[in-house]
């Protein structure tokens, strides 16, 4: 909800009001470095339970790609990058609660380590599709409302998602 709630206020009021509105100036001049340790902290806190644990992972892994991507200062990013951040982190949120659902169950449905990282790509894909084509949208234009309504589309794409798998599951049966 806070990672959510800073990508719409960067879009609509800018970075510098969005950084004083959650009270990150800590963030401001600070090496990409630190400024990334910081933004995980600042939005995820210390990871206690399975679910505070993938939401930090996950927004590890969008601020990993914003680095990769050749920032070397959060500052400057615009609204379009930070939407984007919010795009990695919730599809990799959604990949990581299935993955610590099915744990050991996709060892299972796969013959070989090939299949398995198939599975994998295919997942993110679904996943990556799922976001792009509900969640983009509504978070751009700024109808998603609550975290929610936020959750129920999470649920929605985990769903679909864990469908995909129990049909592999079968068609191994199959074999």
């Amino acid at each position: 909800g806070n990672i959510l709630g800073f990508a719409k206020a960067v879009r609509d009021q800018g970075c510098g009001a969005a950084v004083k509105q959650f009270g990150l100036q800590g963030l401001l001049g600070k090496p990409i470095e630190e400024a990334a340790a910081f933004l995980i902290d600042a939005f995820t806190g210390p990871a206690i339970t399975t679910d505070d644990n993938i939401a930090r992972e996950a927004w590890c892994e969008a601020v990993k790609e914003i680095i990769e991507g050749g920032t070397t200062n959060f500052e400057t990013l615009t609204p379009d990058q930070w939407a984007q951040a919010v795009e990695v982190f919730l599809c990799k949120a959604i990949e990581l609660r299935i993955f610590n659902e099915i744990g050991n169950d996709a060892v299972g449905i796969a013959p070989d380590v090939a299949k398995l990282d198939q599975i994998q790509d295919d997942l993110s894909t679904l996943i990556r599709g799922g976001v792009q084509d509900t969640m983009v949208p509504l978070i751009q234009d700024g109808q998603m409302r609550s975290v929610e309504e936020l959750n129920q589309y999470v649920n929605a794409i985990a769903d679909r998602a864990g469908d995909y798998l129990q049909a592999l599951g079968g068609e191994e049966g199959e074999d």
